[in-house]
């Protein structure tokens, strides 16, 4: 439809004139229908009125016809900036019960910052029966860091509605203080979504009690929380590594093995000292001591490298080999010394070593110590009796290309076929597992049973794979970062039943007693780290 301007702005004028917000906003419904011209010359008329009741009438107009920020885009700035010249006003607006909608009044009480707004906003929070109004009225008392506000936007914790939920956590990490921070602690565990909402809030905060309960939930019965709050604390860096430090005094091995994955992750020198009286102290649970090397592997250890080997006689063999592969990241000539000593002093460790470093695949080790005659002798033999095909040929690799080629040539042309049980060869397994010296290991025990084999670092890459020919059996981790071993389960079982694909989880966990129905729902065993070679040979056999 087409309005003629000139008859369009005399009406309006008009109204301004008389300040008359009923008429007004009748004739402003028409803005939408002027052309580019005509909406210009009504945003100035209605920039111009300068009555000293101008802000009553403003407020009167939107108060009463809200929907014109709408179609009247221009006239949020304008309204704005003339009651922010009458607070007053924009007070008053806030209580007045005719009003269809309050929250262009609430938001712009946060906008400028007007901390004399907040007895009102919580009024119109307890009494309003409008979401909208609710939702700002929380919004706003976060941003104005309302304290005293807190107990009265947490009861909307626990709102039927989500949205107020989200608006509630939203405001409390807004907050931010002591108070806010234990109301939205004591709401988690009883929603995926808003959970990870509250952890984010911590994270984003930051302060000392942010960072304690984002600490506490890798305590949790739940994966996805101990998940999502590792990857949080990640994110955070240096500042959380003295509150993760704490975890290594703790009682809980599950705690301190995640804490470990954690300060890994991380990467900050600092943790190397308190790693290695942890080491010192030679925890109970074997899987803390594999997890505490694989940190030193990935930290720099400018002092003390050398308490590192007492890790290589421990008597499981998942954690001398991580002890292997941190002594090999960081080799030094002092290492080097303590080693050709072990192997001078105690002949019964050579056998030991050279499996070790060999399965480990600790080439700058390997090389060092094929400088000597008795090791070199026991490695050739291994490698040429004993070795993967595979990891045997990474071997006189390395070796040629360091000056052995003629005892590498030697070890090649004397070399025999591993003996394998017979009928292994005609199955498949595969295993998944983000930590690569758990492939290790599953490669030599794999090889040495003749099994065809395939090994994932990432569950993805399974996924892919499995679309065009599935394997016999899978094994997998439970705590792989992106898709869980539980997950990976689930889409598997998508397409194969427990019967037609069998598959074992793997974990580290002594206890996730909470995740029990998932397991009876998709995996066909449960396995725990460390287990014995035998142990997993049985495993699988009873399902080939």
């Amino acid at each position: 439809m087409t309005i003629n301007n000139d008859d369009y702005m005399e009406e309006l004028l008009q109204c301004f004139r008389k300040l008359d917000p009923i008429k007004t906003q009748i004739i402003l419904r028409e803005f939408p229908n002027l052309n580019e011209e005509g909406k210009r010359r009504a945003v100035f008329e209605l920039s111009r009125i300068v009555h000293e009741e101008s802000g009553i009438f403003f407020a009167d107009l939107i108060g009463f016809s809200p929907e014109l920020l709408k179609s009247v885009e221009p006239l949020r700035r304008v309204a704005a900036q003339k009651l922010a010249d009458h607070p007053d006003i924009l007070y008053a607006s806030l209580s007045n019960d005719h009003y269809k909608d309050k929250s262009f009044f609430i938001e712009l009480c946060g906008q400028l910052a007007l901390e004399e707004s907040i007895p009102k906003l919580l009024q119109i929070l307890r009494n309003s029966s409008r979401i909208n109004a609710q939702k700002s009225a929380m919004k706003v008392l976060g941003e104005l860091c309302a304290i005293d506000a807190v107990s009265e936007i947490a009861d909307f914790l626990y709102a039927g509605s989500r949205d107020l939920i989200i608006s509630a956590v939203e405001a409390l990490g807004a907050i931010g203080n002591t108070n806010a921070i234990q109301k939205l602690s004591e709401r988690m565990g009883s929603d995926t979504g808003i959970d990870v909402l509250i952890l984010n809030t911590f994270a984003a905060s930051q302060n000392s009690l942010a960072l304690r309960k984002l600490n506490e939930t890798m305590l949790s019965h739940h994966a996805y929380l101990r998940n999502y709050a590792k990857s949080k604390l990640i994110d955070i860096g240096p500042k959380a590594v003295p509150i993760l430090l704490e975890n290594l005094k703790h009682s809980d091995a599950d705690l301190q093995i995640h804490t470990l994955n954690v300060l890994g992750i991380i990467g900050d020198e600092s943790a190397v000292l308190p790693i290695r009286r942890l080491l010192k102290e030679m925890p109970k649970n074997p899987n803390v001591r594999f997890a505490a090397y694989e940190v030193l592997g990935r930290l720099p250890i400018k002092k003390g490298a050398v308490s590192l080997v007492a890790g290589l006689q421990d008597p499981v063999e998942h954690v001398s080999l991580m002890a292997a592969k941190a002594i090999n990241n960081n080799y030094n000539e002092m290492l080097e010394t303590g080693l050709f000593n072990l192997i001078g002093q105690e002949s019964e460790l050579l056998e030991r070593f050279v499996e070790i470093f060999i399965v480990s695949e600790s080439d700058a080790v390997f090389l060092s110590l094929f400088a000597n005659d008795k090791f070199q002798v026991r490695a050739a033999e291994y490698l040429r009796q004993q070795a993967p095909v595979d990891t045997r040929q990474h071997f006189l690799t390395l070796l040629k290309s360091h000056g052995y080629s003629a005892q590498a040539d030697r070890i090649e042309q004397t070399s025999v076929p591993v003996a394998h049980p017979a009928g292994n060869s005609a199955y498949t397994v595969w295993a998944v597992d983000d930590s690569r010296m758990m492939l290790a290991i599953y490669k030599n025990v794999f090889s040495k049973e003749g099994y065809n084999f395939q090994l994932f670092e990432f569950p993805e890459s399974a996924l892919e794979a499995i679309k065009h020919e599935p394997p016999n059996i899978i094994l997998t981790d439970l705590n792989m970062p992106n898709i869980s071993g539980l997950e990976l389960t689930k889409r598997i079982r998508a397409t194969y039943s427990k019967s037609e694909l069998p598959i074992i989880l793997i974990t580290t966990q002594s206890s996730i007693a909470a995740e029990q129905e998932n397991l009876k729902s998709g995996i066909n065993e449960l396995m725990y780290k460390p287990f014995e070679k035998e142990d997993l040979k049985e495993k699988i056999r009873t399902y080939l």
